[in-house]
């Protein structure tokens, strides 16, 4: 089995189709070992919940966030995230994913010291690598 990037990312969209092409993309890059998806926020922040407590399941390594969705979004997702404590947040990488160009979700994103980019979708496989290539030269 060839070694992949890291072991658990979350996909957390609404967007069924986004998130079989970011699963597809993921997949295809050997960028993790294992895709969870999640279409609310509500059932994302449940398991988020139970990850900091390790009852049964696994902590991201990597979170990609769509922002906008209906019902909870991912601006109350990143400020349940935030209340984390540090030694729980720091296992994790936050990116932010949406399709919105505006400059200003962009600069609401850049307030938050737990997020680590903006990326607007699509998930490309050069996005991917960029990740990669961010975490190899933080490691040297």
């Amino acid at each position: 089995m060839a070694t992949t990037f890291c072991k658990i990312v979350w996909l957390i969209d609404d967007d069924e189709v986004a998130i079989y092409i970011h699963e597809k993309i993921i997949h295809a890059q050997q960028f993790t070992e294992k895709v969870i998806t999640y279409i609310t926020i509500d059932e994302s922040l449940a398991s988020l919940q139970l990850a900091t407590q390790s009852l049964n399941i696994s902590f991201p390594d990597i979170i990609f966030l769509d922002m906008e969705m209906p019902g909870l979004d991912g601006w109350d997702f990143i400020a349940a995230f935030q209340n984390l404590p540090e030694n729980v947040k720091e296992k994790c990488q936050l990116y932010m994913l949406s399709s919105s160009v505006d400059e200003s979700d962009v600069q609401r994103a850049r307030q938050f010291r737990d997020v680590c980019s903006f990326i607007s979708k699509p998930l490309t496989t050069g996005v991917l690598q960029e990740i990669k290539a961010s975490a190899a030269s933080t490691r040297q």
